[in-house]
């Protein structure tokens, strides 16, 4: 059993943005496949747990920019996923050019009974688990909320059919070009960190409301559906 899975990724012009930088959505896009891969693997990847009725789902992405380098050609991820802590299951991703380390990615996920709509026990999953902390010294935790009165209206978002993915819900990457149509890279200022916090599922044809934050050196936006918030977003310079 592989506790490590590595494999190199193609950059098309397609993923880079406006400066010629990997984007953060093409970022979780590598990362989300290669969890994927590697979950397969495994023998817990999308497949095998559709069939037991459960579905991977994200709760969490922290995204850590160490280096930035326009026209990347080619990156090498490397992943592994950490022990279980209570019932989020860490998932860390490198990326790097050659051996130039250029991000440090922490997904957090959880397995959801479809069915009865529960978060399933970690013991589940096979024992794939590496120990240690991993990229980040500390745990990544739950984004809280901001006081609503704090917040600034942005605008209404729709959820369309091309930011599906196959579980039938918005994936988990699309949300950060959500941020980054609100904030941009300001005037080459980037971010160097990114948290997106997914509360709960948003489908087709749903009608977000989008609020922001700003405080310091930090940036926010939060979706809200009616009075529930649907996902919290941070980035900080």
């Amino acid at each position: 059993m592989n506790l490590k899975y590595e494999r190199e990724y193609t950059i098309t012009t397609n993923l880079l943005d406006k400066n010629d930088y990997l984007k953060p959505s093409s970022i979780l896009d590598f990362c989300q496949h290669i969890a994927g891969e590697h979950a397969d693997m495994l023998d817990c990847g999308f497949d095998p747990f559709i069939k037991k009725g459960y579905i991977w789902v994200v709760v969490r992405n922290f995204i850590e920019i160490v280096k930035q380098i326009k026209n990347l050609k080619k990156v090498r991820l490397v992943t592994y996923a950490l022990n279980p802590q209570f019932v989020e299951m860490p998932r860390d991703v490198e990326i790097y050019s050659g051996d130039t380390l250029l991000y440090k990615v922490r997904m957090v996920w959880m397995i959801i009974d479809i069915k009865n709509n529960t978060i399933v026990n970690p013991k589940e999953a096979p024992n794939f688990f590496i120990e240690g902390k991993g990229l980040f010294e500390r745990r990544i935790k739950k984004l809280p909320s901001i006081d609503f009165n704090l917040l600034e209206l942005y605008r209404n978002q729709d959820i369309t059919y091309s930011m599906l993915d196959h579980n039938g819900h918005m994936n988990n990457t699309r949300y950060l070009e959500i941020f980054l149509d609100k904030f941009k890279d300001n005037n080459g200022k980037y971010f160097l960190t990114y948290q997106v916090e997914y509360l709960k599922q948003c489908f087709e044809n749903e009608c977000l409301t989008t609020y922001s934050y700003e405080v310091e050196n930090e940036k926010y936006l939060i979706g809200y559906k009616d009075n529930e918030i649907r996902f919290i977003i941070k980035g900080t310079y």
